[in-house]
């Protein structure tokens, strides 16, 4: 019951427990195919009742996450129970495909009947043809009821004849007449005799090591991501205890929450803050606020920090090893030489940086094809004319090999410098000597800090390159990207491999984060979008038009699973054309390679050393041309590149080749070719997509599926279409890369100060001290039974938000909501609330144009009362609404207007009061039922409600407590802004240096900051986005955009406007073009970073001669540091 939690308030701020799943539970003893398998379906209801009686949806974030660990407790059942009944006993067997988890299976089944009852959906590949016939037939996909007509005829076409449902008896009689055939009768009477009849310890629960396990378990998760929470842990503890068979389920259990317990306490450090204490009204159950989400604390271990530490601190150690400026100098002229063209200015800050640093770590970013290897050949160069060695280190043999090849010199794999140290062999490091690791990011933080220390102990520094938005480490990551922040890396910005000059820029953009990057895609026809099953053609057509052609091109896929299918495609097609010879020897993806295939290894085998080169070894990632299949299931292979030869054994090419002709992402990365097919799916995130397409030089294509065949075997409603371009944005704004455990405190630290949690928060405690008033309101005009039924359905909370926003707007609110109750019946509603949230929606749209006819009828006194300047006042988008709808408010209190007006002008001291100036004033003069404002909070959030009887002291205690922590949290934002100038930041223009326009600026920026902050907007290739196109971000960004011209007005752009709407401005930089925007900010800020590095470095040398000179007259006769 800890995961049926459902939302409540305004957007699902708030989370609150449930009474309770309903759910369907179906247990199966086959699959589809009738193969044994026993599994369990469970239907759960997206429905469930709050702990308030309330029906609402189910909160799927708690679920989701415990997904995992939810599973392996099943499986761990499973496996006790069968053990238990039969006397089995289970073990480890490598997981089908690369990298994946070891699976359980009982001793002593050979593998051939397993093989055997693993047999593809017959109906799923009937109805995948019918539905590519359809196609083919009338040119467009099926409709959904057509599919299900399809399907129907798949499941009559596959199906046996009289093959009723079985029973148990019946169904183990067809297995073993099936396991006969396979192995026969000797075979399968030893098998079962082996795997069965076992005698089965029972474990003691009281002699169990918890804190032991605990350990095991934490160690195990820190090695494979820098953080966790509980389900990740609980998920990793079944593991551990799955070879144990306890006395029963509940002492299983009990000793799993012991254990889990154990390791989030004495073995995790917690990462995320205890959040401050709420009032009653505003917790769950436990005591915890639902302001925050169940199980969603996160932690780490010491160990993780340590060595986050460590590497930081490596940042930042000096050394007395660098680079002179003569070979610096000399290197720069050889590179013009070949290359007939200077480095760039983001190119020589990462060499100078690289070379002159002397740290014992330096690092270095760069995004996909900026010339990384360009720029690491000239430091190569200069290095190594003084005599000292470059070592490069890739994540992968493959990438070492190829990075070694590019810069002249060996390359050698992360792992094999630190089994060599480990051993005590030599690892070829020396005095001196610079360790190049190149995608960095890639690296786990354990492996990095390892190499640190190596590097540390034989005089040699390190240093890191790479991308954090492209792939991550498969282990603890998010290294690379801590030490670049925390020593302030160079990257560069220059944007060389596409020929397409604006997708350069484009490519950065996606990098950011930037969503709108989606149309450029769109616009330059570089989407194609359609059922899943017929885009997969579609890509291995697009590609198979230029595979025989000099343009290089290659297919991508997220899955494994896709990446076979693509490859299935080519290799029928090339056996159809002759390309290839039949028949073939099995590989590791369930395919099969004969003489003119293409394939690639996954696996490095040191043993494996390929004939006509200079002791080349089979690498994981090489691709390979098929000269030869052998019938003992070897194959001959040749390299396309150095032309080696090697027979690969038979076991190794069933176990670790695979067809090439298609990749997946991240087998990809570091490729460059002319064209790239990408099979989008909706489970990518931004850093895979962006790897993706930034492997081609002439074309990116996305095929983005949004429709998928329906499933015969699932009874259930189609999910609806998706918009290609909604795929792509969503795909842009989900965040895969590596944070951290250092970053991740940092900013846990802040966290529960932040705008986007607060607010929300704060605005729904105001809801709840207001709710009385508005109850009292609603029984009133709309009678006892409707207020009854109203305040009993869960979208009453929806309803009073909108009630408070009509008055906030300046409406007449009681009246407004007596006429939207008479405008129909309401007894045939589903929710009363929800229809009259509706209504109101209608009465806000046209009360704007009643509040405008007002507002001009007060115009004449404000011009009266501020001559000229009135102009600028009623010119206020954002305040000058508001400042009217609260005049409005007064009027209706008994305070007249134009009286208020003039009692306004004599109040102030500034002859040219903005509207907000003004706004401000006339809170504090006639607060109607709010406490006073405080002009840093963001101008949108009202002031807390006043004191009165009858509503909860505590909870108006907590939201004053709140508004203040908002209006403090908004002040910091605008001092970060002057003192720390984020890339945002530019468009606001510069710091002035007159004190009363630099306090104007800065407060200005602490808006801007705050409605980025809650709203989200994280690029800062524009200030505030497009303006929304209704409700309370609407009205904030209104608010700010008005704020932002009194400080600059650099050029605009029309935002997005809905259907019905005016074209509104928004603050964007100027731009030649409304999606390409050639930033030239990114390249001065280049230049400036390069001529501080060029004056650090001098600064640092200059340090580094005094320390040397110490540190020689201190250690004389000790390891002799050099200067080289």
């Amino acid at each position: 019951d800890s995961v049926a939690n459902t939302n409540i308030a305004c957007a699902g701020i708030g989370q609150i427990e449930s009474t309770g799943l309903m759910y369907t539970r179906f247990d199966h003893r086959d699959n589809r195919n009738g193969d044994p398998n026993l599994h369990t379906h469970v239907a759960i209801s997206t429905k469930v009742q709050g702990v308030d009686g309330k029906w609402r949806s189910l909160d799927g974030r708690v679920l989701h996450k415990l997904a995992v660990a939810a599973s392996e407790r099943y499986n761990t059942l499973i496996e006790e129970y069968v053990t238990r009944e039969l006397g089995t006993v289970f073990a480890d067997r490598p997981g089908t495909g690369l990298n994946k988890r070891a699976v359980r299976e009982i001793e002593g089944i050979p593998t051939a009947l397993l093989r055997e009852f693993s047999r593809r959906d017959a109906i799923e590949s009937r109805l995948e043809k019918l539905v590519s016939d359809y196609r083919k037939t009338h040119g467009k996909d099926p409709s959904t009821a057509m599919q299900m007509r399809l399907a129907d005829q798949a499941t009559l076409e596959t199906r046996n004849e009289k093959a009723p449902p079985k029973s148990l008896d019946a169904q183990r009689a067809e297995w073993r007449e099936r396991a006969l055939d396979v192995v026969g009768r000797r075979a399968l009477n030893s098998a079962l005799k082996t795997s069965t009849g076992n005698t089965i310890t029972v474990t003691d629960a009281a002699s169990i090591d918890h804190s032991e396990i605990a350990r095991t378990a934490v160690a195990r998760i820190a090695q494979q991501r820098s953080s966790w929470n509980r389900w990740h842990i609980q998920a990793e503890v079944q593991r551990q205890l799955r070879p144990l068979v306890f006395a029963c389920v509940a002492e299983r259990d009990a000793v799993t929450e012991k254990v889990t317990e154990a390791a989030l306490g004495a073995e995790s450090i917690r990462l995320t803050r205890q959040v401050d204490a709420t009032p009653a009204a505003l917790q769950r159950s436990d005591g915890a606020s639902i302001l925050t989400v169940h199980g969603n604390e996160t932690y780490t271990s010491a160990a993780i920090l340590a060595a986050e530490h460590r590497l930081v601190g490596a940042a930042h150690t000096p050394t007395a090893v660098m680079a002179p400026a003569h070979a610096y100098t000399a290197a720069l002229a050889a590179h013009t030489q070949r290359k007939g063209w200077d480095l760039g200015a983001d190119k020589k800050a990462l060499v100078e940086h690289f070379l002159f640093s002397g740290a014992l770590l330096a690092a270095g970013v760069g995004p996909a094809g900026t010339g990384k290897t360009t720029a690491m050949r000239v430091v190569v160069d200069a290095w190594r004319s003084t005599g000292y060695d470059v070592i490069a280190l890739g994540p992968s043999a493959k990438a070492a090999d190829v990075l070694g090849t590019e810069l002249g010199v060996t390359g050698r794999t992360i792992d094999d410098v630190l089994t060599r140290y480990e051993n005590e062999l030599d690892t070829g490091i020396a005095p001196g000597a610079m360790i190049l690791v190149d995608e960095a990011g890639m690296a786990s933080t354990h492996n990095l800090d390892r190499l640190t220390h190596i590097a540390a102990e034989h005089g040699a520094v390190v240093r890191l390159l790479g991308d954090p938005q492209q792939l991550a480490a498969v282990d603890t990551g998010g290294a690379l990207r801590l030490v670049a922040r925390s020593s302030a890396a160079p990257e560069l910005v220059d944007v060389h491999r596409f020929r397409d000059k604006e997708e350069a820029e484009i490519s950065l953009r996606l990098r950011d984060g930037d969503t709108s990057v989606a149309a450029w895609y769109a616009a330059k026809d570089r989407v194609q979008h359609g059922m899943a099953d017929d885009l997969a053609e579609k890509v291995f057509t697009a590609w198979a038009e230029t595979s025989e052609t000099e343009t290089t091109s290659l297919m991508i896929a997220n899955s494994n699973h896709a990446v076979r299918d693509l490859n299935d495609r080519a290799r029928t097609d090339r056996l159809a054309k002759g390309l290839v010879k039949k028949g073939g020897n099995d590989l590791s993806d369930g395919l099969r390679a004969s003489a003119g295939d293409l394939i690639v290894t996954r696996h490095n085998d040191t043993s494996l050393r390929v004939t006509g080169t200079r002791g080349e070894r089979v690498c994981n990632g090489d691709l390979w041309t098929v000269k030869t299949a052998h019938r003992d299931g070897s194959l001959t292979v040749r390299h396309p590149e150095h032309g080696g030869r090697i027979r690969l054994p038979a076991h190794y090419v069933k176990e670790y080749c695979e067809l090439g002709y298609a990749a997946t992402i991240h087998r990809s990365q570091g490729m460059t070719v002319d064209q790239v097919h990408v099979l989008v799916d909706d489970t990518m995130n931004r850093q895979a997509l962006y790897v993706a397409l930034t492997r081609g030089r002439d074309r990116s294509q996305l095929y983005v599926p949004i429709d998928r065949i329906v499933d015969p075997h699932l009874i259930h409603v189609h999910p609806d279409k998706k918009i290609a371009d909604e795929v792509v944005r969503t795909i842009i704004g989900r965040d895969g890369s590596d944070v951290s455990a250092t970053e991740q405190q940092r900013d846990a630290a802040v966290a529960h100060r932040k705008l986007d949690y607060n607010v929300g928060g704060y605005e729904y405690a105001g809801e709840l001290i207001d709710a009385h008033r508005i109850e009292a309101i609603v029984r009133e005009n709309m009678g006892p039974e409707l207020a009854n039924t109203m305040i009993a359905e869960a979208e009453w909370d929806t309803f009073v938000h909108q009630y408070r926003r009509a008055e906030q707007l300046g409406l007449d609110a009681a009246p407004t909501l007596a006429a939207a109750r008479s405008e129909r019946e309401l007894a045939s509603a589903d929710s009363v609330s929800a229809v009259m949230h509706w209504r109101l929606e209608k009465h806000i749209a046209n009360g704007a144009d009643e509040m405008h006819a007002w507002a001009q009828n007060i115009e004449p006194t404000l011009r009266t009362q501020f001559g000229e300047h009135a102009e600028t006042i009623l010119g206020d988008d954002g305040a000058w609404p508001d400042l009217a709808a609260h005049l409005r408010s007064a009027e209706r209190a008994g305070k007249d207007p134009h009286a208020a007006i003039v009692e306004l002008r004599r109040g102030l001291t500034d002859p040219d009061p903005s509207a907000a100036d003004l706004l401000d004033d006339a809170e504090r003069r006639w607060p109607l039922g709010r406490e006073a404002r405080d002009h840093s909070a963001p101008s949108w959030v009202l002031p807390p409600m006043q004191d009165r009887e009858g509503i909860d002291p505590e909870l108006v205690a907590w939201s004053r407590r709140r508004y203040t922590e908002i209006a403090e949290r908004t002040r910091e934002l605008g001092q970060n802004a002057v003192d720390e100038q984020p890339a945002w930041t530019r468009h606001l223009g510069e710091v002035p240096d007159s004190s009363g326009a630099r306090l104007r600026w800065q407060i200005t920026a602490g808006q801007v900051g705050a409605y980025r902050e809650q709203f989200g907007i994280d690029t800062d290739r524009t200030l505030i986005g497009d303006r929304p196109e209704y409700g309370e971000a609407a009205r904030a960004w209104d608010q700010v955009n008005a704020r932002i011209k009194t400080v600059t007005a650099p050029a605009q752009v029309p935002a997005h406007a809905g259907p019905g709407q005016q074209s509104v401005p928004t603050q964007q930089p100027a731009t030649p073009d409304p999606i390409v925007d050639t930033d030239r900010a990114r390249r001065e800020a280049a230049e400036q970073r390069a001529t501080e590095q060029r004056r650090l470095a001098e600064q640092r040398k200059a340090e580094r001669r005094e320390q040397l000179r110490q540190q020689q007259a201190r250690r004389a006769g000790h390891f002799r540091a050099r200067r080289i």
